[in-house]
């Protein structure tokens, strides 16, 4: 059986080959193209601004066997889990519509200054076209 890892980073440089689809003050709509040489998959990417939520959308396209597609957030936060794709902080609540695994990561917001934070993986494995929906709410 043939694996795929994809990981989804939008990044401020354009490595991944990367097109901005669509923008205002509520939505950004972007397309990467980080996997479409070697195995025909793009991932779209929709982030839709509410008054106390944050939608993201990634549609991965593509797909012709099976992946394992993860959507990976980092943050200082403390997390208590709610269910296996809901987690909540003392500022926020992140759910999403496949499940989650949890990692220590180190996080950086200047240069070579580290944080220990924690890693929430999103993630499952699929066979064709897959969505996947997290929504972070404000408390």
């Amino acid at each position: 059986m043939k694996i795929l890892y994809i990981h989804q980073y939008f990044g401020l440089t354009n490595w991944t080959k990367s097109k901005l689809l669509n923008y205002n003050e509520y939505i950004f709509e972007g397309k990467h193209y980080a996997y479409i040489k070697k195995h025909g998959i793009t991932i779209n990417r929709k982030i839709e601004l509410f008054d106390k939520s944050v939608l993201i959308r990634d549609l991965i396209k593509g797909v012709k066997y099976n992946v394992d597609v993860k959507q990976i957030w980092n943050s200082d936060e403390s997390f208590i889990k709610q269910k296996e794709n809901i987690l909540k902080s003392d500022l926020f609540t992140i759910k999403s519509n496949i499940n989650f695994i949890r990692e220590t990561s180190l996080n950086s917001e200047y240069y070579n200054l580290y944080n220990k934070g924690e890693r929430i993986i999103f993630h499952t494995n699929t066979d064709k076209d897959f969505e996947i929906e997290t929504i972070i709410t404000f408390n």
